[in-house]
């Protein structure tokens, strides 16, 4: 079973001091950006948390946590794994 990862792109400014390029037409477009990805693991969760409110202060711990299931599942059940990625193929 693969990970239920939801993967994050964007990109972002090199140095904000400097112009910032106007099209893709522009040489120093592709050296102004810089590209950023991430990757999230999501579940669904029992938390169990205990609350307290002490002379006017609020305070939260949690005492567990408990993993009941993957969000998004990402596992691919297609025999044609190629096609399920790229379905011009």
């Amino acid at each position: 079973m693969s990970p239920s990862f939801i993967w994050v792109g964007y990109a972002t400014v090199k140095d904000i001091n400097k112009p910032q390029p106007k099209n893709k037409e522009d040489k120093s477009w592709d050296k102004a950006y810089m590209p950023i990805i991430f990757g999230c693991e999501h579940y669904e969760v029992n938390y169990t948390v205990q609350f307290d409110y002490v002379r006017g202060a609020q305070s939260y711990k949690t005492t567990n946590r408990e993993y009941v299931r993957k969000v998004v599942n990402t596992t691919h059940f297609r025999k044609d794994i190629k096609k399920a990625v790229d379905p011009r193929k």
